[in-house]
């Protein structure tokens, strides 16, 4: 028979593995919405410049943003920025919380082992 100090330590090392593979799929999700977000902004880009492979130098300039197809570059940029912010936000949130939660797992490993508790109670 398992004492509570032994399934106290199984209950925190399976809280801490499932806690571990929720961090990898996670993470691996941002990944893959980096990798698509990358692609549909190169997809963006290529029919912003109307599919030239060379483009030349002065289409792609600043100034370009003077024209009248300027909409395109601005928009793109601002959903560039936006979702740049959103995901940088949700991976800070998420450092944060999982620093908390190992904050806490370290507190309640300073548990008394039961040879501490029979003291107590005699």
């Amino acid at each position: 028979m398992r004492d509570l100090a032994d399934r106290m330590r199984l209950v925190k090392e399976r809280a801490r593995a499932l806690r571990e593979k929720r961090e990898k799929r996670f993470l691996w999700a941002l990944t893959a919405l980096s990798l698509i977000l990358s692609l549909a902004l190169l997809q963006v880009l290529t029919e912003v410049t109307g599919g030239q492979r060379g483009a030349s130098v002065q289409d792609m300039l600043g100034a370009t943003l003077l024209y009248e197809d300027a909409g395109a570059y601005v928009l793109v940029g601002l959903v560039s920025f936006f979702l740049a912010v959103t995901i940088t936000a949700l991976c800070l949130r998420h450092r944060y919380k999982s620093l908390l939660s190992e904050k806490a797992g370290s507190q309640e490993t300073d548990l008394p082992s039961s040879e501490e508790e029979k003291k107590k109670d005699s």
